[in-house]
């Protein structure tokens, strides 16, 4: 046996045992498992479709970037109230691009629009291949991307989140 085994008692070896075993449980119930986002990061708190915050409240039914012509980039998105069209009418809406697929950093691309209840709208070009050509490619090669959406109605219902647009050509 060992000089150094002898000094260390039988219960040392098994509470250092169990202190590893309970650090391995813990570090298990942190990780992220509610597939809120399609790529596994969850740093930017995406919320799934639809996003919708007060009952009487604008919805986030479906939102995408569109690349198109490989020189333009289109928020298009469906928006519903469920008081009517009415409630969404001469209320702009506010769509938010990040710069990073992680949500950090202060570059954000903004468009507002105001649209009709239910229908796919275009809130038109949110980014132009020669302002950041980078960006650009990032983007149109993803999968999805995180967009974060300021939506109102007449009556001053919010919803707020931050879901993962589906990127299409």
């Amino acid at each position: 046996m060992p000089a150094a085994a002898r000094f260390l008692p039988h219960w040392t070896l098994r509470v250092s045992l169990a202190v590893l075993l309970a650090a391995a449980v813990i570090a298990s119930g942190c990780s992220d498992d509610d597939d809120d986002d399609d790529d596994g990061n969850d740093s930017c708190n995406t919320e799934a479709l639809p996003v919708m915050d007060h009952a009487d409240g604008p919805v986030l039914t479906d939102i995408v970037l569109e690349c198109q012509s490989g020189q333009y980039l289109n928020i298009l998105a469906t928006i519903t109230d469920p008081q009517g069209s009415a409630n969404l009418d001469q209320v702009n809406q506010r769509i938010v691009m990040y710069g990073r697929p992680d949500c950090e950093g202060t570059l954000q691309y903004e468009v507002t629009d105001d649209v009709s209840s239910g229908q796919e709208e275009s809130f038109g070009i949110v980014l132009e291949r020669d302002t950041n050509p980078a960006l650009f490619d990032s983007i149109c090669a993803a999968p999805n991307w995180p967009v974060e959406v300021h939506l109102m109605d007449i009556d001053a219902h919010h919803t707020l989140g931050i879901v993962l647009a589906r990127v299409i050509d």
